[in-house]
């Protein structure tokens, strides 16, 4: 979690973003789950993970979280 701000700042995530990437980063919820969690609804959900995947350069949630651990 340390690096989350630094993250954030390199891709020029929005708030709301590095909300649904904390989220992401958990590993263990579905996007229902993290919908429920942000009071969105899943469509919505899948714009904000379209538009991090977009700004991050990478097409899965796989490529987001080892993008995370490596930079």
């Amino acid at each position: 979690r340390d690096r989350l701000p630094g993250f954030i700042a390199s891709y020029s995530l929005t708030p709301r973003e590095g909300e649904v990437l904390a989220q992401l980063l958990v590993g263990k919820h579905t996007n229902a789950d993290i919908a429920k969690e942000l009071a969105i609804s899943v469509r919505v959900l899948q714009r904000y993970i379209a538009s991090i995947y977009e700004k991050a350069g990478v097409q899965s949630r796989a490529g987001l979280i080892k993008l995370y651990y490596e930079n």
